[in-house]
This record gives C-alpha cells, structure tokens and sequence, in this order.
C-alpha cells in the first residue's frame, strides 16, 4: 500500500495536474507458501484516499481523484 501513498504525493508534486485517476485491482490472489492469500487493494486505497480528502492537514492542489477498480 505504500505505493499510494507515493503515488498520491509524486502527483501532487506535478505542475498544472488537476486531475489524477489511479487504477487498483479490485482483488488478487497470490501463494505464499503452501497458503492462497487474497489481497483486496482496491478497498485499502478507497479508504486511504477517503482519509487524506477528509483531512485538513494535507490539502492536495487536485481538483479530483477517482479511483477505478478493476
């Protein structure tokens, strides 16, 4: 998940963005081992972005950000 957070800031940091949309796989299931792990990232992101929007300690200069599961 750290990789949204890079992702949100790297964008932020782009001159004359507006807009950033960010695709995330609804679920994946991977082995880890001899165990079938399954990850849902799409959540984890929605629920990220979610909590920085609500926050007034980080404003972002995006005037939105949809995110597109898949």
């Amino acid at each position: 998940m750290n990789k949204v957070y890079r992702d949100i800031i790297q964008t932020s940091l782009l001159v004359d963005v507006e807009f950033f949309a960010l695709a995330i796989p609804q679920w994946y299931r991977f082995k880890s081992a001899t165990k079938e792990i399954e990850d849902r990232p799409y959540e984890a992101t929605v629920s990220i972005f979610d909590a920085v929007y609500s926050s007034e300690r980080l404003r972002l200069p995006l005037k939105g950000c949809p995110v597109l599961g898949y």
